[in-house]
């Protein structure tokens, strides 16, 4: 019986650790099909819910059309209204991390600072 145990552990540590994958890697979009304005802030990348700028107006690669499956699959389109954040400003060629603002319901996961970013990618706000 004991043995037993240990494999259902051993199992449920194992799916917890998927899970905890999931969530970094499923919320996030690179390789965008073309760029999107939007406004952004700049926050501190060690505590995401410290601004370190004002507000102002970027240039993101935000926008996703698919054009290869030719609505197959799903008609929707991602656009900036449904990203929480960037990692890279188009305008002035900066990297850093860009809060989008926009709805007042955005937010981070998990308090702001547990999602790395990188690579030029983009946090996709799940309430869509």
């Amino acid at each position: 019986m004991a043995c037993i145990g240990m494999l259902v552990s051993s199992v449920i540590v194992f799916f917890q650790r998927i899970i905890d994958c999931g969530g970094a890697v499923l919320n996030h979009k690179a390789a965008a099909d073309f760029k999107e304005k939007c406004y952004a802030q700049e926050v501190d990348p060690n505590d995401r819910n410290k601004p370190v700028s004002e507000p102002y107006e970027i240039s993101a690669w935000l926008g996703f059309n698919f054009p290869g499956r030719k609505d197959q699959y799903s008609k929707l389109k991602y656009h900036w209204y449904h990203f929480s954040g960037t990692d890279f400003n188009a305008q002035n060629n900066k990297t850093a991390i860009y809060k989008i603002l926009g709805d007042e319901t955005k937010g981070w996961a998990e308090g702001g600072d547990v999602d790395s970013m990188g690579n030029s990618c983009s946090s996709l706000e799940m309430s869509h």
